[in-house]
């Protein structure tokens, strides 16, 4: 009887003394669970509107600068015209120029505070264009991380895209901002390999589609940093695409922002600020050497997107 007893009693404080382990754990597991969700809460992708406040109208043309204080504006294009573009002229004199795909387009306003001038120009014949709907517009930008947040025609994404869908589950268990930009950094370098065949022969007027480089694995370096910044960007992490030139080849890169310092791939320094990345570089090269090429290289940035 005693002995009954004895082991009633071990069995219950055995089977409390699970109870509370088990339950610990499921509320470690619970609270390491609500830590990240809470993050990901807080990463809301942005996406851009034609509100119509704002519009500069044709016969043939649009151009909706509702948003332009949020950093980008729309156009939309409705002739019959299949080569039309469009011209951004920023503060400083410099002028982009998009070829127009159809729909509401986004563009970028990424020359900060200032003047900027839109054309929307309707293919003639040849070379020859002419410019059905202009408008100049000043903008005060109510954040000056927003152009690198909002989605653009160069790097064009959405919650629905599956590169948006991995970059959540990447940053998921992430606890600061650095780790999201690792992790980010080293699916990209592991996962998509160089395309030579297709950078021996990409078109002049090629966009990013990250949709695809995902599904396919592979890409050129436009490809890489269009990935890269859209993936950032879903997760809150402003990322600006540039496009100039690397020592004497003309090439595609990353600059991405960070509020606190730390370091990616075990070496690379990630400082408060911008810091420059080279995913396509990355994926070809050792840690080690990336980071001489980085240092040692001159990266001279014709266009930011």
């Amino acid at each position: 009887m005693n002995m009954q007893k004895k082991l009633l009693s071990f069995h219950s404080k055995y089977m409390s003394f699970l109870i509370i382990f088990c339950c610990s754990l499921t509320a470690c597991e619970i609270e390491k669970h609500e830590k990240a969700n809470i993050q990901f809460k807080k990463q809301q992708i942005l996406t851009p509107h034609a509100d119509g406040i704002l519009e500069y109208t044709s016969e043939d043309a649009v151009i909706d600068a509702s948003n332009a204080s949020d950093g980008y504006i729309m156009i939309h294009y409705k002739g019959n015209s299949k080569k039309e573009k469009a011209q951004i002229v920023y503060p400083d004199g410099r002028a982009y120029l998009y070829t127009l795909q159809g729909g509401y387009e986004v563009f970028p306003l990424t020359g900060g505070d200032g003047n900027y001038t839109i054309s929307i120009l309707e293919y003639v014949y040849e070379k020859e264009y002419k410019i059905i709907l202009t408008a100049g517009i000043s903008v005060q930008l109510n954040n000056e991380f927003s152009p690198f947040l909002y989605p653009n025609q160069y790097v064009n994404f959405s919650s629905e895209n599956k590169a948006v869908q991995k970059a959540e589950e990447l940053s998921l268990y992430c606890e600061n901002e650095v780790q999201i930009i690792d992790s980010i950094y080293q699916f990209i370098i592991y996962q998509i390999q160089y395309d030579f065949e297709k950078a021996k022969k990409v078109h002049i007027n090629y966009l990013p589609d990250i949709e695809l480089i995902l599904h396919e694995k592979k890409g050129i370096c436009f490809d890489y940093a269009a990935l890269m910044c859209a993936m950032l960007r879903s997760q809150g992490i402003p990322a600006k695409l540039e496009i100039g030139y690397s020592g004497s080849s003309y090439h595609a890169w990353v600059l991405v922002y960070s509020s606190q310092k730390g370091h990616i791939h075990d070496i690379i320094s990630i400082h408060e600020g911008w810091t420059l990345l080279d995913p396509t570089y990355a994926s070809q090269h050792s840690a080690q050497n990336t980071l001489a090429h980085t240092i040692s290289n001159t990266y001279f940035s014709l266009y930011t997107y």
